[in-house]
């Protein structure tokens, strides 16, 4: 898959960094279900913004809820976990160009910008 496809996806799914910051936790960590909770403290985020972002993601067919409200990385396909691999690697090397897609669409400017100023937890 080209780049331009993979920040096309980005483009479709993503109105936030916040929810590829959770499916990148959820993706390196597939072996493991995750609360709410644990996940908004993974990315240093409050519950309402990690909830809204699993539910982007849960829409997108990229993760399954569990018994208990608990998330995992469980694309529908096998296209999907394979784009998400591809995406999660351009997000580590090229996490400016990825930004730029998300930042850049048109939809939602708005929320994005409200977004930029939730106030995270230290979590020390």
């Amino acid at each position: 898959m080209t780049e331009s496809q993979i920040l096309d996806f980005v483009t479709q799914v993503f109105k936030s960094v916040w929810p590829l910051e959770l499916l990148v936790v959820l993706y390196q960590h597939a072996d493991q279900s995750w609360s709410i909770d644990t996940l908004a403290r993974e990315i240093r985020a409050n519950a309402s913004v990690a909830n809204r972002s699993l539910g982007i993601l849960e829409g997108a067919g990229l993760i399954s809820v569990g018994a208990g409200k608990t998330f995992r990385f469980e694309p529908r396909s096998p296209e999907l976990a394979s784009l998400v691999g591809e995406l999660v690697d351009l997000y580590t090397r090229k996490p400016r160009t990825v930004m730029h897609a998300i930042f850049s669409n048109p939809q939602d400017k708005i929320q994005t910008f409200s977004d930029a100023f939730i106030i995270r937890k230290d979590p020390c």
